[in-house]
Parts: structure tokens; sequence; C-alpha cells
């Protein structure tokens, strides 16, 4: 095989090996439903009735018993706010599940005073491992904590500007909030108790709030009863638990797979699949080609050493 018919060869078999490899590679990217790793949310997407959603246009028009869980690391437009203002309008349960994203900016469109303080919650008393993984053991009566004795968090915010009324769950009075960052309590810090979920009607729905989205991924779902806080919020969904794809920052394999995504829907079509007859009628003459103007190329060069 002359050389550049093998370079071509060896170009050819490697674009298709790689993307081979990136179509079933598993996805690796917070939050992400398809993400069976610690860090994904697939556990919590096998739950029946639970359904990831890639964009908010297709949210049901009828949202009375539904529930609709953000988790926002990325910034809403104006006619997703919108949707979420139709969703609320039409009965449904909106659970904004944020630490240091974008979750301000839903909350002031919807025109509640509650926010989410961005300062991070320690607590060296009431903790799993470390500071850094609260452990909450305050509830207040409702059926999203009915069963829940404790939850872990993971370095999560606060909320504050929240009615005491409305608040489902509290960190314990020796949790504070880290503002230099430092990993200790100063006196100019406050301390606990904070709220860190709360529920409030809004419109014809409900407005969840959630101070650690880290509640939902697989590696959290087995520490206490983060599991059963998810189930309790599934099962108050009789109209389907949809989880929000659109506000997750893309990964580059995420991206390469919508891209072959995109030409295996074409593929199907009877264009695609004309194509793909015709791909092959097309190579193979451009590596005959590429083998002969190399044989030609060699000749020359042989002539002129002589």
């Amino acid at each position: 095989m002359s050389l550049l018919r093998y370079a071509l060869a060896v170009a050819l078999v490697g674009v298709i090996s790689l993307a081979v490899m990136a179509w079933l590679w598993p996805i690796n990217d917070d939050f992400r439903s398809q993400n069976p790793a610690w860090n994904g949310t697939g556990q919590l997407s096998e739950l029946p009735g639970v359904e990831p959603l890639e964009k908010l246009a297709d949210l049901p028009a009828e949202t009375a018993g539904t529930t609709f869980i953000v988790v926002p690391y990325l910034a809403f437009g104006p006619d997703e706010l919108a949707a979420l203002d139709g969703f609320l309008e039409a009965g449904g349960t909106l659970i904004v599940a944020n630490d240091y994203g974008y979750g301000n900016q839903i909350l002031e469109h919807l025109g509640v005073p509650g926010r989410f303080s961005g300062e991070a919650l320690l607590d060296p008393l009431h903790r799993y491992k470390n500071d850094w993984l609260p452990l909450i053991t305050r509830y207040e009566g409702d059926a999203l904590t009915q069963g829940v004795a404790s939850l872990v968090l993971n370095h999560a915010t606060t909320l504050e500007g929240v009615a005491a009324a409305d608040v489902l769950a509290w960190s314990s009075s020796f949790s504070f909030l880290d503002l230099d960052g430092n990993g200790e309590w100063n006196e100019a810090e406050p301390q606990g108790p904070f709220p860190v979920i709360t529920s409030q009607p809004l419109a014809q729905g409900r407005l969840v709030l959630v101070a650690d989205p880290s509640l939902f991924i697989n590696g959290m779902e087995e520490l206490g009863d983060n599991l059963a806080f998810a189930y309790n919020i599934a099962s108050n969904a009789p109209g389907g638990l949809f989880i929000d794809q659109s506000h997750l920052p893309p990964s580059s394999l995420h991206k390469a797979k919508d891209v072959l995504e995109v030409f295996r829907n074409a593929a199907v079509t009877p264009a695609g699949r004309l194509g793909l007859v015709l791909l092959p009628l097309l190579i193979i003459p451009l590596l005959l080609w590429a083998g002969k103007k190399d044989s030609r190329s060699n000749g020359r060069g042989d002539r002129d050493d002589s």
C-alpha cells in the first residue's frame, strides 16, 4: 500500500474508532441523568415516573401533579423563565436545587423574597465525615420529609429571606457560614440554625428550595435518608417527575455525543441511508487515486536519482 493511501486509511480508521469510543463511553457530567458514576443522577432517574428533560419546551401542558427539579448551573433565557411561570400557573411543583449557580435568577424572576445565600455551610459537630458534609436532623412535618431522620449535604449553602413557616429542614445550631473560606468559625461568621429546604405555595403550584443539589447525586443517595427524600419527591408527583438537563454545563464528551446523535438520526432517513451506500463508492476511488499518485511520485524520484 502506498504511503499516502496508507495515511488516509489510518486517518479514516482513527476517526471511526474515536467516534465509536465517544458513543460508547459513559457520560461523566455532574448531575446528568445518563451518568452512572458518583456525580451523576442515574439512580434518581431510575425511579418510577422520572424523566430527564433536555429542554423546557418539552414540559407537559398539564402540570398539576407533576414535579420539575432544576439544578441551575447555566443562566435562564426569557423564554425559559416564562416556561417556569407557565408550569407553576398550571399547578406544578418546581424544585430549585441550587448552591452556587443561577438559582437566585429564578427566584428574582418569580418575585419571591427568598434567596440562596451563596455562602458555604459547615458544621463541626453535626456532620458526616468532615465539616463540609453537615448532617441535617431538624425537620418540620411535610410529605417531602416524611420518614426522613437525617440528610447529608455536600458543600451546601443556605437559604435567606424565607419565612420560618415555610422551612422544612434546618441545619444545627453549631453550623456556621464560612465567610472567609478558611474552614474555621470566627466571631464575625453567622451561626445556625439555617434553613436548607423550604416549601411555599406559588401561583397555582408549589415552589420548593433545596440549598444543595448534591442530595440527588448517586454518591450521596446512600448516605443518611437522602434516598428516602428522593423517593418522597417522586411519590408525591403522580403526574411524573421531570429532571432538567438543559442547565448543566456540557462536557466535551457530551458535545461529541450530541454531534454523533445528529449523524445517527440523519443516517436513518432515506437520504442518510443513500449516503451510507454512496460513501464507500467515494472513499475507495479516493484511496486508489492516492495510491496511483504516490506511485507516480516515487517513479519520478527514482529517475532523478539515476
